[in-house]
């Protein structure tokens, strides 16, 4: 059993509240909340207009991301009545920060909505900002018709890809997994598909994104999308924890849960 110390209530159909802010859910065995960003609370969120200066941690957790100029993304409100922070790729938009030491093995869960699912987008990164794009990264991306949690090294990578992607509201739950092993991805609590085994990359991944991804020092693969919410483990989620994490999207934010 999880509890979920705050929660939101959704009814399909309904009104939900707009800047109404979501604890993370509490999972079986407590791993530890590494990052956590919940673009509904306003008591985080530095902004100009619109446009998001930065995003303090939530739920206890300390990290900031930000961005500058026309590359900061907008607050906005989802068709489902939620708050959320909308990136586009025309005009480059997305938050990040870098000068950091990251350990490899983590889980991760963001509610988010494409505004497409053309082309190919980077969701969430944590990556090496020097290497090249396909190196020395961990990511959660959009290729075309699917959603597809990746590991890479130096030298190979290995990805698990979800289940048809579409532009409606998702909860996707992923865990790039350490030493030699490869990824897990679940889309809306289905039973988590799992990638191949790639060794862990040797360089630190000094960057953190969401909504592009950093490689040969410049930005690139923006993502068009509402982000309502990202949580990041500093563990590897079992699939029973990732289920449960499925059902507190499902009584917070009316994603389906097609466990």
């Amino acid at each position: 059993m999880f509890i979920t110390r705050r929660r939101r209530s959704f009814i399909s159909g309904g009104s939900a509240p707009v800047a109404n802010p979501v604890e993370a859910p509490t999972i079986t065995g407590s791993p530890t909340l590494l990052y956590s960003w919940d673009f509904a609370d306003n008591s985080k969120i530095s902004k100009t207009g619109v446009l998001i200066d930065s995003i303090a941690g939530s739920d206890g957790t300390l990290m900031a991301l930000g961005n500058t100029g026309t590359n900061r993304p907008a607050l906005t409100v989802t068709s489902e009545n939620f708050q959320a922070a909308s990136f586009s790729s025309a005009t480059q938009q997305f938050l990040f920060s870098n000068g950091l030491t990251q350990a490899p093995g983590w889980s991760f869960c963001v509610i988010v909505k494409m505004t497409n699912v053309s082309g190919t987008q980077r969701i969430l990164e944590k990556s090496a900002g020097a290497s090249a794009v396909s190196f020395d990264r961990d990511m959660l991306l959009l290729v075309p018709t699917v959603f597809r949690s990746q590991k890479c090294n130096a030298a190979s990578s290995s990805f698990a890809n979800s289940t048809t992607a579409n532009a409606n509201l998702h909860c996707i739950t992923g865990v790039s997994k350490q030493a030699a092993a490869g990824t897990v991805i679940s889309l809306d609590g289905i039973t988590p598909a799992t990638g191949g085994a790639t060794a862990d990359s040797v360089v630190n991944q000094d960057y953190f994104l969401i909504g592009a991804s950093r490689a040969s020092n410049a930005f690139t693969a923006y993502a068009n999308m509402s982000m309502c919410r990202v949580l990041v483990y500093s563990t590897e989620l079992s699939n029973a924890q990732l289920e449960e994490i499925a059902v507190w999207a499902n009584t917070n934010y009316g994603t389906p849960n097609l466990a």
